[in-house]
């Protein structure tokens, strides 16, 4: 065994090796503290003004303008405010504020964090009695949702003829689904507008339409979840799908309607009846020699011609002898009749002064 002055050497020797150890890692400690600092200027939490293409919210077009965009950057967070056009008496700024939660980037690891507060009843009075202090606010009991999830509103008569309206919105993966390496990160987003004349569903109509463009450049980054899921009736058969609004017109095919051909239509024609004509027998009367004289077509009237005068026939008041009674012959008697004709000849008239024709000498 050792004598006893030398086992307290050995534990003084022991000792300062101890020493020495614990304050190699101390100094080594501050040796890497000393490499990570960059020697840049860290400053404070100061907003500041963004481009309006770096807006984290879009409204539908033609709802409210955006002025200005002022943007707050935290350790754990990224707060835009844009103020909207105001066209109203109630006092205050239209605006909607769009607060993400999420890693953004070492550049501001130095800055405070920002306290997550949720929505519950007093929050919300304390907000709407800062942004609308002479008005009354009544929060709808209505359960509302739009691309995003579900949201809320309050309603409010202002100054005049305004009308006023508080929306709020979270966005955030329910608490069964989030973890260390997804599905993490939450949105917050807050409106006021007020508007003179302005109808409770113009302002409501904004809670429904705003789009919201951003998002931190991490995979676990997702406040929004896990996609719906497909309906059961996509992709299996003997599960038709219609158009929106007209399955009650193809659900059923409809009956075959025979062609019609317009043209035209058959007429019945019923044949006209024959009516018995009577006949009488006639005596055939020899014509006379071609000296006979013929008889005179009417003649159309001429302007400025002189119709001419045909003389009348001489009429003989004795009786025919008996030569001029056998030169007549039987066939010029009338029929029946015992009486004989005298054969007269009639001269033609004279023509007109440059016409000639059968008619006329």
């Amino acid at each position: 065994m050792l004598p006893m002055p030398s086992l307290y050497l050995l534990n003084i020797v022991g000792a300062a090796a101890a020493g020495i150890g614990r304050i190699g890692v101390i100094l080594f400690g501050l040796v890497l503290y000393g490499c990570a600092q960059t020697g840049g200027i860290q400053t404070s939490i100061v907003p500041v003004t963004v481009a309006p293409e770096k807006a984290l919210v879009f409204l539908s077009p033609g709802s409210f303008d955006a002025l200005t965009i002022v943007q707050t950057n935290y350790s754990n967070a990224v707060v835009q405010q844009i103020y909207l056009r105001t066209d109203a008496l109630t006092s205050g700024q239209n605006y909607v504020k769009a607060t993400y939660w999420g890693p953004v980037g070492p550049q501001y690891e130095a800055r405070e964090n920002l306290p997550y507060v949720a929505f519950h009843q007093a929050r919300l009075a304390a907000e709407m009695q800062a942004d609308f202090p002479s008005t009354r606010m009544v929060i709808s009991p209505d359960y509302l949702q739009n691309d995003y999830g579900a949201f809320s509103y309050a309603i409010g008569k202002g100054v005049g003829n305004d009308l006023c309206l508080f929306g709020w919105q979270q966005i955030r993966t329910a608490d069964e689904n989030r973890t260390l390496f997804g599905d993490t990160g939450m949105i917050q987003i807050r409106l006021r507008l007020c508007q003179a004349g302005a109808t409770q569903n113009t302002l409501l109509s904004v809670m429904y339409h705003y789009t919201l463009t951003g998002a931190f450049n991490s995979s676990a980054w997702n406040p929004y979840g896990a996609p719906p899921r497909l309906a059961a009736n996509i992709g299996t058969a003997g599960q038709p799908l219609y158009p929106i609004g007209r399955q009650g017109e193809l659900d059923k095919p409809v009956a075959a309607t025979p062609l019609m051909v317009h043209g035209v239509r058959p007429v019945n024609v019923r044949p006209a009846s024959v009516q018995p004509v009577n006949v009488q027998k006639v005596q055939q009367v020899n014509r006379e020699p071609s000296n006979a004289p013929q008889p005179v077509a009417p003649m159309a009237a001429t302007p400025g011609a002189v119709m001419p005068q045909i003389p009348a026939p001489p009429v003989s008041t004795s009786q025919p002898s008996s030569q001029a009674l056998q030169g007549m012959s039987t066939d010029t008697m009338g029929a029946g009749s015992s009486r004989p004709f005298q054969k007269v000849t009639i001269p033609s008239p004279p023509c007109p002064a440059g016409r000639t024709n059968a008619t006329c000498e």
